[in-house]
């Protein structure tokens, strides 16, 4: 797999008061959810087996780490920052 790390950027949809796929890596990766937390669980779900079934091709064999895929996504509600801080609820 020559990408290991994916990023995946979310927007909150003021209009249909959902959180969206604004920017992914993550080819197929589709997510409306109702809260950031839901949109995070969804991804965190979903988003290794989309990684499996559109990036990796072929037998697996290597170093472990370059096996290994990270997800990195932008919380809408904290631009810049990658990650939510779990007490923040300012979105």
């Amino acid at each position: 797999m020559a990408q290991r790390r994916f990023f995946v950027q979310a927007r909150r949809d003021d209009a249909a008061g959902i959180f969206v796929v604004a920017q992914s890596d993550i080819r197929g990766l589709h997510i409306e959810a109702a809260t950031r937390e839901e949109f995070e669980t969804v991804l965190r779900d979903i988003g290794p087996e989309l990684i499996i079934a559109n990036h990796m091709r072929g037998p697996l064999t290597g170093e472990i780490a370059d096996l290994i895929p990270t997800i990195v996504w932008q919380d809408p509600c904290k631009p810049g920052q990658p990650y939510p801080e779990e007490d923040d609820e300012t979105c």
